[in-house]
């Protein structure tokens, strides 16, 4: 069963081609990672997986349906997005923010229903699981960049779709939260849920990856297993530099940059 494929997927922005003929096939329980230096269409291609863009040729399939066929709130039951960038137009606590995500689960078209007990105990679980407890009162435009991350994640923990999307989600977070933001969405992969991240970290791939996606921004794109990508030759064709790694003393493989400044080992 699979939860999303793409058929002959090409992805333009400008008239400039970044992913032509993307044949992909997401199944429950898989963490997929997207790799590919800046402008190589790694946010776009999200986001037209999502239904925010047209492909310039090629089709999404959710569930076995083009993805135009879903209804707006059957589809965010299926398919959600943490983006890279989040927008706060309205004056809304954390409580409000983080409850927005239940809205596809309503009994109502108009979202005026109670919301179901499953979301109720959904928002708790995602309040606790991202430490926003002392920040429920918190007006979210008074928040920092790192707390509205927090929020924004939290909010799709509750939205619960079958696939996540999430788009450099460790952005502006400090290292004492950035393992607490990914670990409800990988423990969610082991009940089922898919995962597509996007991200430049390369140690989090070594650690979390089932499937990688290299994109080189110019229509090529390669897909596999960690074991047949993550090696040096293809991650320096990828990034266009030279790369070394190390091994932490658990083992982790860590890969750096050897020329550049203050990552030279002794």
């Amino acid at each position: 069963m699979t939860l999303l494929t793409t058929e002959a997927l090409t992805l333009e922005v400008d008239g400039r081609r970044l992913v032509e003929g993307l044949a992909l096939a997401i199944r429950p329980g898989e963490r997929w990672c997207v790799l590919g230096n800046n402008g190589t269409g790694k946010t776009r291609l999200l986001e037209t997986l999502l239904g925010l863009h047209p492909p310039a040729a090629g089709a999404v399939h959710l569930d076995g349906r083009a993805l135009s066929a879903w209804p707006a709130r059957a589809r965010a039951r299926r398919i959600g997005l943490l983006a890279q960038h989040e927008e706060d137009p309205f004056p809304l606590t954390v409580e409000e923010a983080v409850r927005q995500g239940g809205h596809p689960w309503r009994r109502d078209a108009l979202g005026l229903a109670p919301l179901p007990d499953a979301v109720a105990e959904r928002i708790e679980a995602a309040v606790a699981a991202l430490e926003l407890a002392p920040l429920r009162g918190r007006n979210v435009q008074t928040l920092s960049g790192g707390e509205r991350r927090r929020v924004a994640a939290a909010t799709l923990l509750v939205q619960a779709p079958r696939l996540f999307l999430l788009d450099e989600p460790t952005n502006h977070l400090d290292l004492r939260h950035r393992p607490g933001l990914l670990r409800p969405f990988l423990e969610a992969t082991g009940r089922g849920h898919a995962l597509v991240l996007v991200t430049h970290a390369l140690e989090l791939v070594e650690q979390v990856a089932t499937h990688v996606l290299f994109l080189y921004g110019d229509g090529r794109w390669r897909a596999g297993v960690p074991e047949q990508l993550l090696t040096r030759t293809a991650l320096e064709a990828l990034y266009g530099v030279r790369l070394e790694a190390c091994r932490t003393p658990q083992g982790r493989r860590l890969w750096y940059v050897p020329d550049e400044v203050g990552l030279r080992p002794e």
